[in-house]
Formats: structure tokens, C-alpha cells, sequence
């Protein structure tokens, strides 16, 4: 398996962008490489999922890729990694949540009807106690 992206020139762009301030055309590049490898791992029931998982990391990666601690460690690449994951896992969630509730039959009973079940429901208590 061939090495796409080395931690120590992940870490070296990193401190380049720290110095300026914003991030780099390399950095961005590393960041893009990172995100559609990640996305290779996994597959996939609709092509426009993969898309929002992808989206929804490059969001969460550019709000957060300041946040890195080199006291903590130096392995920018497994703490990226999880940011990214963390990402895939939020969207996929959100997702078939989303589709979930959408494929629900929802059928909705006027309230004189649930009240009425309420009565049913305490007179067969009744009945077995």
C-alpha cells in the first residue's frame, strides 16, 4: 500500500499555516487528499451521500484544524483522521435519520379518538385488576 500522505509533512504544512495564519494551497491539497481517501473506505448506498460525508468534513476540518496540540503529541495525522470520521459518522447518522422519518407512515387520530382509547384503555385495566 503506497504512503499518500506523510504525518511529519502534514505536521510541517500545519506550522506553516499557524505562522500565516490561514492555510496553505499544499495544506488544502493535504486536506483533500485526506478526506477522499477516508471516503474510499467505506461504500456507499447513494453516490450524493458520499458527496454530503465529504462536504460535511471539509466543513468540519477547516473549523477545526487550528485546534491541533503539539504539546498533547505530534501525530497530526491520526487526529485528523478522526476528525474527519467524526464528520462521515455525524452525516451518515443525520442522514438516515432524515430518511427514516421520511419513509414513516405518520397517521395522525383527532383528539376525541385518543381520548377515547385513553377510556378504553383504563376500563381493561379495570377488568383485570
Amino acid at each position: 500500500m503506497a504512503v499518500y500522505l506523510k504525518n511529519k509533512d502534514l505536521l510541517a504544512e500545519f506550522n506553516i499555516c499557524i505562522e500565516k495564519g490561514e492555510t496553505t494551497r499544499k495544506f488544502d491539497q493535504m486536506i483533500i487528499t485526506l478526506v477522499e481517501n477516508i471516503s474510499t473506505k467505506y461504500t456507499y448506498s447513494d453516490e450524493s451521500l458520499r458527496c454530503d460525508m465529504k462536504q460535511a468534513a471539509y466543513l468540519l476540518m477547516y473549523t477545526k484544524w487550528k485546534k491541533f496540540n503539539q504539546g498533547k503529541g505530534n501525530n497530526i495525522f491520526a487526529y485528523y483522521t478522526q476528525i474527519i470520521r467524526t464528520a462521515f459518522a455525524k452525516e451518515f447518522n443525520f442522514f438516515f435519520l432524515k430518511n427514516r422519518v421520511a419513509s414513516k407512515d405518520v397517521s395522525f387520530i383527532p383528539i376525541d379518538e385518543y381520548y377515547k382509547s385513553l377510556d378504553r384503555e383504563e376500563e381493561n385495566r379495570k377488568d383485570i385488576w
